[in-house]
């Protein structure tokens, strides 16, 4: 009833190497980032990609949904 498809944008996260261990499926929140619209907002980590240099590891997220809106 009234099902609706919506696109779910990816986001790229940068993390310092060395941050505590983040899995798939994990919630992170963004405390900073350069779009202002999702500084503050829940993601769930689809993908983790480890930087060649080891400087830091990228994260592959989308907006968690179930969140509730603020």
């Amino acid at each position: 009833m009234g099902e609706q498809q919506t696109a779910v944008a990816t986001y790229e996260v940068g993390i310092e190497w060395d941050a505590a261990e983040v899995l798939e499926h994990d919630l992170i929140t963004m405390d900073e980032a350069p779009d202002p619209a999702i500084v503050g907002k829940q993601l769930i980590v689809i993908d983790i990609a480890y930087a060649t240099e080891r400087f830091e590891r990228v994260l592959r997220a989308k907006l968690n949904l179930s969140e509730p809106e603020a």
